[in-house]
């Protein structure tokens, strides 16, 4: 059985006026939603994302597909929301996190994103990024059209090519990892 401890923490930043992030932090799910700045009601869109995944606080979930048939859900909150409200059409936002997934004697994480919030893993004293962006820096990089020395000062690196909010819905991205004893992650916006 996987245990462990867990903290989080938000915080609106230096230039946003309003915190568009949502979260949920307690066994067996740890995701955090990032409203997109500069969209209509960023922060609505992560607070109905992240109600489709408080749900799930103390459920048993049984594999991957019960993480993704919850983003997809989260997206249609999102995408009937603006369709009923003109005021939030064109809300988005990225998700990502961790999940306990298996019986106890099987359990396995899920770790997943849509967007470009990132889920890290610290393993052995190596911390690496486990989620892949889905943003138009990103996606240079990896044609190899874009050194990763040149990334950092793209104009457009801040540009993201996949969110929920979208009709069709965005593929998510998964990964299924064992658990490893001293093992410590790191999920952010």
């Amino acid at each position: 059985m996987i245990a462990g401890a867990w903290g989080s923490v938000s915080n609106r930043g230096r230039v946003r006026e309003v915190n568009e992030d949502s979260f949920v932090a307690a066994p067996p799910i740890f995701i955090v939603a990032d409203g997109m700045g500069g969209h209509a009601a960023g922060e609505v869109a992560s607070r109905l994302a992240i109600t489709q995944f408080s749900e799930l606080i103390g459920a048993e979930l049984t594999d991957a597909t019960d993480i993704l048939a919850r983003i997809e859900r989260a997206n249609e909150s999102i995408v009937e929301a603006a369709n009923r409200d003109p005021a939030l059409h064109g809300m988005g936002t990225t998700i990502t996190g961790v999940a306990v997934v298996g019986a106890s004697d099987t359990e396995r994480w899920v770790v997943f994103n849509v967007g470009d919030s990132r889920v890290y893993r610290l393993l052995r004293g190596t911390l690496r990024q486990v989620t892949v962006d889905h943003s138009e820096v990103q996606e240079l990089v990896a044609a190899g059209r874009l050194s990763r020395a040149d990334a950092d000062t793209y104009p457009r690196r801040h540009v993201v090519t996949r969110c929920l909010g979208l009709d069709p819905a965005p593929e998510a991205d998964s990964w299924v990892l064992d658990p490893e004893p001293g093992e410590r992650f790191i999920i952010c916006s």
